[in-house]
């Protein structure tokens, strides 16, 4: 008994240092996309904790405009717990958008948004606004 302690100790320590562990692997907690159709401006709101941002980090953002793959994004940390990304992307009114952010460890998550229409003018200087874009709901799936 006495000598199976120490090598379970010695078993268990160095696994927790050299492998990534899933309790503190985590997809992203908020991918939030907004798009400027004047300036073909996509804008990422991201939120994914991490305790060492060059360790565990948002490795990519993938965009897709109407299910085609138009930017694959890589990155070797994370600037904080949360930030926001901007990409030039060229869509139009009612172009569905797909943004995943995916985890270096574990874990990635998706959210689909509608380009609104743009506002109209609709007599004695008012315009409308348009309805909030649609967005799908994120999907959170582990990495394989």
């Amino acid at each position: 008994m006495k000598k199976t302690l120490p090598l379970t100790a010695i078993l268990f320590l160095s696994l927790s240092l050299f492998l990534p562990s899933v309790s503190n692997a985590t997809a992203p907690s908020l991918v939030e996309p907004t798009y400027d159709l004047a300036t073909h401006t996509l804008s990422v709101r991201i939120r994914h904790w991490s305790l060492v941002n060059s360790w565990h980090y948002i490795k990519s953002v993938e965009v897709k405009v109407n299910g085609a793959l138009v930017s694959t994004n890589s990155y070797d940390s994370q600037p904080d717990t949360e930030y926001t990304y901007t990409y030039n992307v060229a869509a139009g009114p009612g172009d569905g958008i797909e943004v995943t952010a995916r985890c270096n460890l574990w874990g990635s998550r998706t959210v689909g948004i509608t380009v609104p229409k743009p506002a109209q003018d609709v007599g004695h200087g008012q315009t409308s606004k348009p309805a909030d874009a649609p967005k799908t709901e994120p999907a959170v799936t582990p990495d394989k």
